[in-house]
């Protein structure tokens, strides 16, 4: 998620350090989401994976009930919106660009990570729905179905934006991200 934000931030904004460091503390905050509520249920990471598409938090808590799944899953997008929420709060008093651009870093993560793809929180939110109804497998094979179709008009939309703007990648670099982690994934 990171590599993702910082990668927008500097298309659309030019090479701003403070935007890049907001970027980056909006994906600590929301991984720390996750992190707090894996605790809040005595419970502990057995392994966190960085890599350059994602970070993943396992825990023993995620395997003892599903309805502590869904709060640690959904946890790490409530930080996004709580913190987008209070910096919003914060700007009607202080006016600075500073607090709008925490803001909107804040949004993008939780917005972005309730897509229902594979990779990001909303995609495990929807699996796990799913598994109330339906097999696992028969929820993964949706979720990963999910993910193809979304992808496609992301990459319509990504290359009609990047011909009619003053050459606006950012919907293309959400896409090869997407696409990017879909094959990381694949390859596994």
């Amino acid at each position: 998620m990171m590599i993702l934000l910082m990668t927008l931030s500097v298309v659309t904004a030019g090479v701003g350090q403070t935007l890049v460091l907001l970027c980056f503390f909006s994906a600590v905050l929301h991984e720390l989401g996750h992190l707090i509520f894996i605790y809040t249920f005595n419970g502990k990471p057995d392994k966190i994976e960085i890599n350059l598409f994602e970070v993943k938090i396992c825990s023993d808590i995620c395997l003892s009930s599903k309805r502590k799944d869904v709060i640690i899953t959904f946890a790490g997008i409530a930080f996004n919106l709580l913190f987008s929420a209070f910096a919003g709060v914060l700007y009607c008093f202080c006016h600075n660009r500073f607090i709008v651009d925490f803001t909107l870093c804040n949004l993008c993560v939780a917005f972005i990570n309730l897509l229902p793809v594979q990779s990001f929180d909303g995609g495990q939110l929807l699996y796990l729905f799913l598994t109330e109804f339906i097999s696992e497998k028969s929820a993964f094979t949706v979720v990963f179905v999910l993910t193809i179709v979304l992808m496609f008009p992301l990459f319509i939309a990504g290359v009609f934006v990047l011909f009619t703007s003053q050459h606006n990648y950012s919907l293309l670099f959400v896409f090869l991200y997407l696409l990017s982690i879909f094959i990381s994934k694949e390859l596994r």
